[in-house]
């Protein structure tokens, strides 16, 4: 689809040149309470009445999994039409839910979960639509006293999302982007209402990629301006992209994420909100292509660590990424491939560099300033350790800095040996300085 630019005549342009202009994370920093996964863990659950079941149940082992990475944050889909496939009928709950929280429970994970799709009983589909999930509840208060039960049922869960991209048609289906507006908002602040009482804070969904609705207007902007944001501390997106600095099928910006992600959040921000990024990730599939060009799993490992550095530094206090593992044949060809494992729950190469860089950048960091004279763009951030060391991590225009170091292979998680000159390049390279 193609998407009109009416977004900086909407929020105050803001610009950041040459990879630059880049604002460093709170002091002290943690990237366990920064970054968390999805996890789609009902798919390797084995429960008959799910629809999706696995034969047999790999949840145990793909906790462990976040555990190894140093995360303690996942966010989960749940499925209205699914949960709840005749009123009141609470199988699912009992089966298949219950069982994966108790799992998240023990093994100390803090889960953010967002409902989505009606139920077939309270759809506001025609009779006989194939896809009776895919438009919005007849009636608001129907889905935010099943949220409500939701809530009441998983205490654990802090934040509940309401929906999950409703900017998309394919997921709330609308006669217009100001129904769709005008009827979610009225979701929303139902929902926000309903579960006023209960010890939970209620999300808005995350929008897919910076909220843009078909007419080139913007679902987020169009709630702030009908108030129907108000009450509500937390709003989130999926920055999807290109590359991470910013390329999309819509622009030929090269550091479009950079720019866009900058003006929404620094207007969030000036309204008193939280800005979570609840999805955002590059698939391995081999085509046929579907939007996103074709990447290596090497290159998804590059992508993605580079996203999570540039984006401590975007004014994001949470971030998710997409998603812990491959999925079936269940779902759509590009969309089995976004995981850090494969099928089968081995690691792909951006599980292991994530691993490895995490296992550096680990407990309270501080970041810092990075003087050192550099031509063309650096994309750069300093931490300094506990310890007192400082590793430097940085890509861009090939070129040599004043400073030595150990370089570190994020793959086996070794550092070199021996000093050497520091390098950019495009790929990301980490170093532990000598003598900064």
């Amino acid at each position: 689809m193609q998407l009109k630019f009416s977004f900086l005549t909407l929020f105050c342009a803001l610009t950041l040149g040459g990879g630059q202009a880049q604002s460093a994370p709170p002091n002290p920093f943690q990237f366990e309470d920064f970054l968390g996964v999805n996890a789609q863990f009902l798919w390797f659950q084995n429960c008959p009445q799910n629809p999706v079941h696995s034969a047999e149940s790999r949840v145990d082992d793909l906790m462990e999994q976040v555990q190894a990475l140093g995360l303690k944050h996942f966010r989960m889909d749940l499925h209205w039409d699914i949960l709840e496939p005749e009123k009141g009928n609470d199988a699912f709950l009992e089966q298949c839910l219950d069982p994966v929280m108790q799992k998240a429970r023990a093994h100390g994970l803090k889960p953010l979960l967002f409902l989505t799709g009606s139920a077939a009983h309270a759809s506001s589909a025609k009779a006989g639509d194939p896809y009776p999930d895919q438009h919005p509840p007849r009636d608001p208060q129907d889905f935010a006293l099943y949220l409500k039960k939701l809530a009441q049922r998983y205490p654990e869960v802090t934040h509940w999302q309401v929906w999950n991209e409703p900017n998309l048609p394919a997921s709330w289906r609308s006669t217009s982007p100001a129904n769709t507006a005008q009827s979610y908002a009225e979701l929303l602040q139902t929902s926000l209402k309903t579960l006023k009482n209960v010890p939970t804070e209620v999300l808005p969904a995350g929008m897919a990629y910076w909220s843009e609705l078909p007419d080139g207007s913007f679902l987020l902007k169009r709630l702030l301006d009908n108030h129907a944001l108000d009450g509500i501390q937390t709003v989130a997106y999926h920055p999807y992209s290109f590359t991470p600095e910013g390329l999309t099928a819509y622009s030929p910006d090269p550091e479009f994420f950079l720019n866009r992600t900058r003006t929404v959040n620094e207007t969030l921000k000036r309204t008193g909100k939280t800005v979570w990024a609840t999805e955002f990730g590059w698939s391995t599939y081999t085509g046929p292509i579907e939007e996103q060009p074709l990447i290596t799993p090497e290159q998804q490992a590059d992508f993605l660590l580079k996203r999570v550095l540039l984006s401590t530094q975007m004014g994001f206090e949470r971030l998710y990424l997409f998603t812990l593992t491959d999925l079936d044949e269940r779902a759509s060809r590009r969309d089995q491939f976004y995981g850090l494992l494969d099928l089968q729950g081995q690691p792909k190469p951006a599980f292991t560099a994530l691993k490895n860089l995490l296992r550096v950048l680990q407990g309270h960091l501080q970041s810092m300033d990075f003087p050192q004279q550099n031509t063309g763009t650096v994309y750069h951030q300093a931490w300094k350790l506990q310890n007192g060391q400082v590793v430097l991590t940085l890509w861009g225009d090939p070129q040599e800095l004043n400073l030595q170091g150990q370089r570190l292979d994020v793959q086996t998680g070794q550092w070199n040996s021996t000093l050497e000159k520091v390098g950019v390049g495009n790929l990301l390279r980490v170093y532990l300085l000598q003598n900064p």
